[in-house]
């Protein structure tokens, strides 16, 4: 940001990624077969630490959807979460969950909070510019035990 300045970089750390983003270059370029992207079940990370009751399992992109349009676009959805089995996708804006417009990431984690596991709503999705109502059933938010950071 602009009110950075060289006593807040670190420059040890940049210059050891810049090393390891050479070592890859250099042995890409020396006939190594071409990389291919697959797809692994993403870890249980941290996440926000306030306390949900329900889980979603959807993976908001905080970059947000098309200027001029409120809602949450999803990156994607966790492996066996309730988006998922409710049939969100990635590029899906969530509007809506039960009664509850979702304007923005913040209106997502306030109806979460206030939800119970188990409870089924009904929920509204912009795909593809056309409104999909879709049957969420929320589950039980994991929680980790005491003191496992």
């Amino acid at each position: 940001k602009p009110s950075d300045s060289a006593d807040k970089l670190n420059g040890a750390g940049a210059a050891a990624i810049a090393g390891l983003v050479a070592d890859v270059a250099s042995k890409l370029s020396g006939g190594f077969p071409r990389l291919t992207y697959q797809k692994a079940p993403s870890p249980m990370g941290r996440g926000d630490l306030r306390s949900f009751n329900a889980s979603l399992g959807s993976v908001p992109d905080y970059a947000g959807p098309p200027q001029g349009q409120s809602g949450v676009l999803l990156a994607g959805t966790r492996p066996g979460g309730a988006a998922e089995k409710a049939g969100m996708k990635r590029g899906d804006i969530l509007v809506r969950l039960g009664v509850r417009e979702i304007r923005s990431v913040r209106d997502l984690m306030y109806v979460l909070t206030e939800s119970k596991p188990g409870q089924t709503v009904r929920a509204v999705v912009i795909r593809s510019g056309q409104e999909v109502e879709l049957e969420v059933t929320y589950h039980e938010r994991k929680r980790r035990p005491a003191g496992h950071r």
